[in-house]
């Protein structure tokens, strides 16, 4: 049975460069071949992971409706368009994906022909008619001259399923996902970009069965400040604004809240936290350590194939901090306080500037 691995990080923190890195291994493939394309369909807003938060800890008739409703809309969209770098499901895998969808959904709920709860109310002539006839003929009060009760006429989608049901069905789901984006390959590890966020890995046991992995990367915060301050949104780059704040003192504390430690709890056999700098400055460890994790007895780069991920490329993206005398300044705040995050460099390394990489720690801006 091939391992299901799911590399994930936080923004700018490297999981692309990870990526590419299990990429060039002989025994791993990426799925789906599609460059760049991360699969989003589970931690969106609607999507599994939401679906089963509220079946599972705050359901009720109405709650089940309006979650199951917003799952199927997130399905559809994914699956009726072409996105290109996530969903476009039709586009990739023919009717494959909505099928595999409608299944988890008839395993979980069942649907009537129309919602019971009024969406709103209007004055209709015809009922206020009926009423006073009714009123002179049978004596029939009236409520409310008028008064008329507009209903949804959507499906109805009712579901209370125990949590084991839950995670039985979602289970099954997500491996008939991970064999779909395989195209039915069966290389020793099947890669997959995203899927889950660090934040949610705590989550595994409840969606995926005892085949996935998951590799949380993380990143030193200083090289990750000043890249997002002074180059990843710079002109020409500058089409979205940054993911962080380009103040100190508010970066600060946006990493504190949004980067996770791994838990003394955490299943280590299922979840593998690692730096990116640790595939730059101890390559060899790494491939270790990986391959342990992955239970397989050798990491060999594929023959012939060309290389995604060159520690001696990628270590002019680390120590970002010493490009400048004046950045190690601005960056004393983050050292005293997120020593925690702080990568214990080596030894010194001055980054060349000209070979910055992008955002996705990978590749080269072209300029």
């Amino acid at each position: 049975m091939s391992v299901n691995l799911a590399v994930t990080g936080y923004y700018g923190t490297g999981s692309s460069a990870a990526i590419d890195y299990l990429s060039d291994i002989d025994g791993v493939a990426l799925c789906p071949d599609v460059d760049e394309y991360e699969h989003n369909i589970f931690y969106q807003q609607g999507g599994l992971y939401e679906l089963g938060a509220i079946l599972m800890h705050a359901n009720s008739p109405y709650n089940s409706d309006a979650a199951i409703s917003q799952f199927v809309d997130a399905v559809k969209r994914e699956n009726d368009n072409n996105f290109g770098a996530f969903g476009s499901y039709k586009f990739l895998f023919g009717d494959e994906f909505a099928d595999i969808s409608s299944d988890f959904l008839k395993a979980i709920s069942r649907s009537s022909s129309w919602r019971s709860q009024p969406k709103c109310v209007r004055f209709s002539l015809v009922k206020a008619i009926l009423q006073i006839g009714a009123y002179i003929v049978w004596r029939r009060p009236i409520a409310k001259l008028g008064r008329k009760y507009v209903y949804d006429r959507n499906k109805f989608y009712f579901a209370m399923p125990s949590s084991e049901e839950f995670r039985d069905a979602a289970r099954k789901y997500t491996s008939a996902y991970f064999d779909m984006c395989a195209r039915h390959r069966n290389p020793k590890v099947r890669l997959f970009d995203h899927v889950i966020w660090p934040q949610q890995y705590k989550l595994i046991d409840d969606y995926f069965d005892e085949s996935f992995r998951l590799i949380v990367v993380k990143r030193d915060p200083r090289d990750v400040y000043l890249l997002n301050k002074y180059f990843w949104h710079v002109p020409p780059l500058n089409f979205v604004p940054p993911y962080y704040p380009t103040d100190v003192k508010l970066f600060v504390e946006t990493w504190k809240s949004v980067i996770v430690p791994p838990s003394d709890s955490i299943n280590q056999s299922q979840v593998l936290f690692i730096d990116f700098e640790d595939l730059v400055y101890r390559y060899d460890h790494m491939q270790s350590k990986m391959a342990e994790f992955l239970g397989i007895d050798t990491l060999a780069r594929k023959e012939g194939a060309p290389v995604l991920f060159d520690p001696k490329q990628s270590i002019e993206n680390t120590q970002i901090f010493n490009a400048n005398p004046e950045w190690l300044s601005e960056v004393s705040l983050i050292e005293r306080e997120l020593p925690e995050y702080l990568y214990d460099f080596p030894y010194k390394y001055i980054p060349d500037k000209s070979k910055w990489f992008d955002s996705r720690g990978v590749t080269p801006i072209k300029k």
